[in-house]
């Protein structure tokens, strides 16, 4: 008896020591085993006055039904605890899908402005140089009228005026012409795609290579006609996945010329995921386990923006066997 008075000691002096510390529910845990503890205890003054009326064991036994009623709420209060949190977290992961999709649809609305303004500005130019072009021809009739004319009358003053003026007017529209021509072709600028997949890959090397992965991207001189800002994030998604999810091995950022269109890829040679689990990361506000944190948000960003920008995004994975992201962009652009 003296043994289990003292083992009860040191455990209520342990838990005390867990509340001191801060450990949740410690405080129940105390409760527990001090109601254990007293009931003991006065089990030993019931056998030392040797008072018949109760025993001992009925004490304790009182006492542990306390104790486990007692544990049972603290442990009821424990599982709430971990929904709250669990729903906490919850809400804060659709919060962050939320942001996340909110920054992509202003991204692509912002995008599709300036394209729009910038579709305006081309067509304006072209206006203008088909207009100047149009009246050169006029010009160019008038100039040989006042050439014949200044033939016959070489002595009339307003022949040389006109002549004069009409070349004015011809060099001036010819300007025009050739300031819309190359304010054109300035607005065509092609992004070139081993910029995009060079920054891309060195804004993820550090986390390669603290994970013991090839990180490498093939050389392309291929350009194409694309929002940079767009394709950018793109393929900074896809990367990001690729070596989160990749333990070993390498990742591999390339281009495929396909017919009649570009297909950019992402390789690596990760954990590889199902046809099922990828249907399931590409619908909005999936997050059941912590993989998806990574791979649901991101991959869904990219989707969108490539629904929104006319792209085609496939996935192609086995379990165990990696993944293969592919961004298909029609015609070539």
């Amino acid at each position: 008896m003296y043994t289990a008075v003292l083992s009860l000691a040191t455990v209520c002096v342990s838990a005390g020591w867990f509340w001191f510390r801060g450990i949740p529910f410690a405080k129940y845990y105390i409760a527990g085993w001090g109601i254990i503890f007293l009931a003991v205890s006065a089990g030993l003054v019931v056998e030392l006055v040797g008072y018949t009326g109760i025993q001992s064991i009925d004490l304790l036994n009182a006492a542990v039904m306390l104790e486990a009623i007692i544990m049972f709420f603290a442990l009821t209060q424990q599982v709430n605890g971990i929904r709250v949190v669990h729903d906490r977290q919850q809400q804060e992961m659709l919060g962050l899908y939320r942001d996340r999709n909110d920054e992509a649809n202003k991204l692509l609305h912002a995008e599709k402005e300036r394209l729009s303004l910038l579709n305006k500005y081309k067509h304006q130019l072209e206006h203008i140089a088909s207009v100047s072009h149009d009246m050169s021809q006029p010009v160019q009739s008038l100039k040989m009228t006042i050439e014949a004319l200044a033939l016959t009358d070489n002595k009339n003053p307003y022949t040389q005026t006109l002549s004069t003026s009409v070349d004015y007017l011809d060099n001036l529209m010819a300007e025009v012409i050739s300031d819309a021509k190359t304010e054109y072709h300035a607005q065509q600028a092609l992004i070139p795609l081993n910029e995009i997949f060079r920054e891309s890959v060195e804004q993820h090397r550090r986390k390669a290579t603290a994970k013991g992965i090839q990180l490498h991207y093939l050389d392309s001189l291929q350009t194409i006609d694309v929002s940079r800002v767009v394709l950018q994030r793109i393929i900074n998604n896809l990367v990001n996945n690729a070596v989160s999810h990749t333990h070993s091995g390498k990742v591999l950022v390339g281009l495929r010329r396909r017919q009649q269109a570009l297909c950019i890829q992402v390789i690596d040679t990760g954990e590889g995921m199902s046809e099922a689990k990828i249907q399931d990361l590409l619908k909005p506000f999936i997050s059941e386990n912590t993989d998806q944190r990574h791979y649901g948000l991101g991959l869904s960003i990219v989707k969108t923006l490539c629904d929104e920008s006319g792209f085609i995004f496939d996935i192609k994975s086995q379990p165990g066997k990696g993944c293969c992201f592919s961004i298909l962009i029609p015609n070539g652009r």
